[in-house]
């Protein structure tokens, strides 16, 4: 993985414009994932780049948050979108208690399958990938917001995004609608036949 470029996303439009760049060059095989905490642009960013790699502006893209995934019928490929907050995050020592994975942020591990019900919460990440068909999607192309999850899953050639907001020193900790709007930074890692033109076509890029 390279050292990354950084380019600072000043509103909601910028973090959009650069979503649609890397969507209309998405291609099947593609993994781009998303870093960054709560409220850092992650679906705002995956929403402009699903709609452009789906040739569809209007397109309704809901937050997978509670389906883990959501699929789509890109310009001649599928798509998987993957919010993997729910799942546990795996250990590379085997975890805490030599099941391989260590608890989830509220201390229940996996909690729950596509249908909500729990099916997944006796799984750690790699087992309940698994079950939503993570082999299967990377057919396609892949978007993955907090991929820490898929641990050793994660391709070496994926496109990897860390978005942190930049916020207004003078300003009061904004609210969740008013932090969609706000400045950002993102470190972009990877993808180094595509993401200098990419890049290049949005404005000025500090490496």
């Amino acid at each position: 993985m390279n050292a990354g470029r950084i380019r600072e996303l000043p509103d909601l439009e910028s973090t959009e414009a650069l979503g649609r760049a890397l969507g209309r060059v998405l291609r099947p095989g593609d993994c781009v994932l998303l870093e960054g905490p709560l409220g850092a642009g992650k679906t705002a960013l995956a929403r402009a780049l699903l709609r452009a790699a789906c040739g569809d502006p209007g397109m309704e893209v809901p937050s997978p948050s509670y389906t883990l995934v959501q699929a789509y019928d890109g310009a001649g490929f599928p798509i998987a979108h993957f919010d993997l907050w729910r799942l546990s995050v795996p250990e590379p020592t085997g975890g805490r208690d030599g099941a391989g994975a260590v608890a989830g942020r509220d201390g229940a591990g996996a909690l729950g399958g596509r249908d909500g019900a729990g099916a997944l919460g006796s799984r750690d990440g790699a087992g309940a990938l698994e079950e939503l068909g993570w082999d299967e999607a990377r057919v396609g192309a892949v978007l993955v917001e907090w991929p820490d999850r898929l641990g050793a899953l994660a391709p070496a050639d994926a496109l990897r995004l860390t978005l942190e907001l930049m916020p207004d020193p003078g300003a009061a900790a904004p609210d969740a609608l008013d932090a969609l709007d706000a400045s950002r930074r993102v470190m972009l890692q990877g993808w180094p036949d595509r993401l200098p033109a990419v890049l290049a076509g949005l404005g000025h890029v500090r490496a």
